[in-house]
């Protein structure tokens, strides 16, 4: 039942946000806008309230996000070896890889774990959030690097340029700056936290809406499936049994590997195919990937939350 009560909310929201797309009640463009909102305005607000207000140790949301990275790393390695095996043109490769290591943790593994955890929920949203803020700003760079170096157009100023957006990342500063807060004042006044609180719970419900919309819109070509296919279980099972791994061998809490088991079962970002199209990787095999991939992790969500 707890896989239940856990995922259904979620999923009911996607499911719902595809409906409202599908029959047009939500536009293109508000659906867009929307997007935007959650990620400059809304996310932001969330992030920084719930790390302002956490009762977490630095060191235990440092185990958590070393997990969380090395699962990274690991189904990022796995997607280059495989999609060298698979012999695919660069265009492709790039985007293979993104796909096998990127997960949606803003949209899909926050809300999980608000879901998730009941008792411990300030602690377990704490160390949440700053897992989504550090990641975010990494998988975005590993993506760029990947995306560009396997069609050989990796330069300095395109390693600038990585840098210069991990320092305008909102997710990532508003976390810094909630951390920061949280070091010199035990509380946030109650006028401001109650207008933070507000706006940030509006987060969660329109991020989910936005996947719905956006998945129900991208289109699987025939000729991609198996290459998606691939990189899609290498993201929602590769990625968790290499989490899994380190696990066993580092120190951490029940609470800290659920939530590193959460964020590293989601599926492949929808942002990853916005990257994709920009850096000029293939769009039809990214597009395959976001959507095989979430719908593969209602599988490896449910098994996470039934098993940790």
């Amino acid at each position: 039942m707890q896989v239940l009560f856990t995922l259904f909310p979620v999923f009911a929201v996607i499911t719902l946000g595809a409906i409202l797309r599908k029959t047009n009640f939500v536009r293109a463009e508000f659906d867009k806008t929307l997007s935007e909102l959650v990620y400059w305005v809304a996310l932001p607000c969330l992030l920084f309230y719930n790390a302002a207000i956490a009762d977490y140790e630095v060191a235990v949301a440092g185990r958590t996000v070393a997990v969380v990275f090395g699962g990274m790393i690991g189904s990022l390695i796995l997607g280059y070896i495989v999609s060298t095996l698979l012999k695919l043109k660069p265009s492709t490769r790039g985007v293979f890889v993104q796909g096998a290591f990127r997960g949606n943790l803003a949209y899909i593994g926050l809300p999980v774990v608000v879901c998730s955890f009941t008792e411990t929920g300030n602690h377990a949203v704490g160390i949440a959030v700053v897992v989504v803020a550090i990641m975010v700003s990494c998988y975005n760079a590993a993506a760029i690097t990947v995306l560009l170096s396997v069609q050989h157009k990796l330069e300095k100023k395109v390693v600038r340029q990585i840098l210069q957006r991990m320092a305008r990342n909102p997710l990532l500063l508003s976390c810094i700056s909630g951390i920061i807060y949280s070091l010199f004042f035990q509380n946030i006044p109650v006028p401001i936290g109650r207008t933070l609180s507000a706006i940030g719970q509006m987060s969660l419900p329109l991020a989910l809406l936005c996947i719905g919309g956006t998945l129900v819109n991208e289109k699987i070509v025939k000729d991609v499936v198996k290459a998606a296919f691939i990189s899609s279980l290498i993201k929602i099972m590769g990625a968790p049994l290499i989490g899994y791994l380190m696990i066993r061998l580092i120190d951490i809490g029940e609470v800290e590997k659920r939530i590193a088991m959460i964020m590293l079962a989601c599926p492949t970002a929808v942002s990853s195919h916005i990257l994709a199209g920009q850096i000029g990787g293939d769009e039809k095999v990214s597009a395959a990937i976001v959507v095989i991939s979430s719908t593969l992790s209602v599988i490896s969500l449910g098994v996470v939350v039934w098993l940790f």
